[in-house]
């Protein structure tokens, strides 16, 4: 057998009892009838060499064929061929196979697709109406989305890939290439995914996997040792195992059911999420080249981040942390750290600060004369008698609401205050304090700084 292609068609010529017959195998593309170029004249030869024939049994199969092409020509033009159809019926009693779906690409694709060593990846969904994907590598890749239906994708074009099904059940999709380096499959894209179980070990290339936002117990990914980036946020993974994934520089895990976590051997890690999950030690002592690292909403009693020299963000918020030192991490530039039970904080070293965040914590007193980069403090909810301000330092909102700050201690408080000369004021927020009602809050209102006295402000 062999194919070729001819204008709008994908023509393959069959061989039966002898005799040879183009068979169209590609639907036509437009709404016009079909015209098989060539074809015709091939079929004039096939008549012409059939009438020589003395025989006629070999005629009436010429006429059955010549019925067989009528049909087929004539369903052409009646069926939207947007991707391509094809079907096999060379065998005798043989039932016509569903058309396989293939996108922008037809069965010469499909056959260089599978002919090189391809690795296979396969996610099972729970009842779903449509589902996607985004691909990207080099070659080709196949999809099969679980239903009959495939599609060939070229994983250069670097695009996304939804399917829509005829109903709503359960399916096991499976990609199967030879270099798919990126593989997206969140549930948070239009496809909505509900993805239960993700088996990605065949495929090594993989550098960069999400697959947030689905219904995940459990993943492996010890064989895919060149990830670079890891998003797997939204499920409800109980454990991570990460320890040969040794390239990672992005791991975001959050919103998960995770107790513990063990990222000793990821030394270049440099951004890492893991806030929202149940984690009662975390160690990133070895992670020195970490720049980002949010680990709110978990169950630390302790935080050691002294080797984090170039640490930059952090927020350990939501923990019940005693206590907190990052005066190494001299780069920070923003620092979360509400809602644990923080009796002292220095902060001293770290002059490039521009947000602070220690509200809820139990600090009597608290010095940021040095962190004149500060644009934003919130140390609200704690049970401050004095705070120590630069006259240096630029406020655009200041929260020192609900401590123990008297008349004298706010009315100091406004003194430090710069004098506001930009569009929009400066904006400090004092309710809950002893001092509240008796403080002179002319002395900031006149910087043109905005005073609020409750919790929620006009």
């Amino acid at each position: 057998m062999k194919s070729r292609m001819t204008g709008d068609f994908h023509v393959r010529f069959c061989g039966n009892a002898g005799v040879k017959f183009p068979c169209v195998t590609r639907l036509c593309a437009t709404k016009t009838k079909c015209v098989a170029d060539k074809d015709i004249q091939t079929w004039k030869t096939e008549q012409k060499r059939m009438k020589k024939s003395d025989d006629k049994m070999t005629m009436k199969k010429v006429i059955i064929v010549l019925s067989v092409f009528v049909l087929i020509a004539s369903s052409c033009g009646q069926r939207n061929a947007k991707a391509i159809a094809l079907t096999n019926n060379d065998e005798k009693n043989e039932t016509p196979q569903e058309p396989t779906l293939y996108g922008n690409y037809g069965e010469d694709e499909l056959r260089e697709a599978l002919s090189v060593p391809t690795t296979t990846m396969t996610m099972t969904t729970d009842s779903i109406g449509l589902a996607g994907m985004y691909l990207y590598g080099t070659g080709y890749a196949v999809i099969d989305w679980g239903d009959g239906k495939r599609t060939v994708v070229r994983l250069s074009d670097s695009f996304g890939y939804n399917y829509k099904y005829t109903n709503t059940a359960p399916r096991t999709i499976t990609i199967t290439g030879a270099d798919i380096t990126v593989f997206y499959c969140s549930g948070n894209i239009d496809s909505r995914n509900r993805i239960t179980s993700l088996d990605v070990g065949k495929n090594m290339a993989l550098t960069s996997l999400d697959c947030s936002d689905n219904l995940l117990t459990s993943l492996n990914v010890t064989n895919n040792t060149s990830l670079t980036d890891l998003t797997c946020v939204n499920n409800k993974l109980k454990s991570l195992n990460i320890n040969k994934n040794l390239k990672l520089t992005q791991l975001w895990c959050y919103n998960n059911q995770i107790t513990a976590l063990n990222v000793s051997r990821n030394t270049a890690l440099k951004d890492f999420r893991c806030y929202e999950n149940r984690i009662t030690d975390l160690d990133v002592s070895s992670n020195t080249a970490l720049t980002y690292l949010d680990c709110h909403s978990n169950q630390l009693t302790s935080l050691n981040v002294s080797g984090n020299t170039v640490l930059t963000n952090l927020d350990c918020s939501d923990n019940q942390l005693n206590s907190l030192d990052i005066s190494n991490s001299t780069a920070m530039t923003s620092l979360m750290c509400d809602n644990n039970r923080l009796t002292s904080l220095d902060v001293r070293s770290n002059t490039a600060l521009t947000s602070l965040g220690c509200s809820n914590n139990q600090l009597i007193s608290f010095d940021v004369t040095s962190n004149t980069a500060l644009t934003d403090l919130v140390c609200s909810d704690n049970q401050l008698t004095y705070l120590e301000l630069s006259k240096d330092t630029v406020f655009h909102f200041l929260d020192i609401s609900n401590n123990q700050l008297v008349a004298a201690a706010l009315d100091t408080i406004f003194k430090t205050l710069y004098v506001n000369t930009h569009e929009e004021s400066g904006f400090i927020r004092i309710g809950g304090n002893p001092g509240t009602s008796t403080c002179n809050r002319r002395i900031a209102t006149n910087k043109r700084w905005g005073v609020g006295t409750d919790e929620i402000d006009d």
